[in-house]
């Protein structure tokens, strides 16, 4: 599967999460901006970047950092890891909140 194609599954695998819950979504296609994914959910706002395997970069976990904080805001990343057959290891999302990174 192409690369492009990969993340854009990937970004509406957590939106079906988030939604599951009574979330409302936005993906922010195209936008080449530090967040793919604002979350709004029992009055917070969640900005999430999402990736397929690896974590982001130190460059963009830094221009995740510099996006303005707020009380009712959280920032963080997803890791959306493939199944391993082989090694018997199950996929799935791992979430990464600020402060943590």
């Amino acid at each position: 599967m192409k690369t492009k194609a990969k993340g854009t599954r990937r970004e509406h695998d957590v939106i079906k999460m988030w939604e599951a819950v009574g979330a409302k979504c936005i993906r922010s296609a195209g936008s080449f901006g530090p967040f793919d994914i604002i979350v709004h959910f029992e009055g917070f706002e969640i900005l999430i970047q999402v990736k397929s395997n690896r974590k982001p970069p130190p460059e963009e976990i830094e221009e995740m950092k510099m996006w303005p904080s707020a009380q009712n805001r959280l920032k963080g990343y997803c890791v959306w890891k493939d199944q391993d057959k082989e090694r018997g290891e199950e996929g799935g999302p791992e979430f990464y909140w600020e402060p943590s990174w």
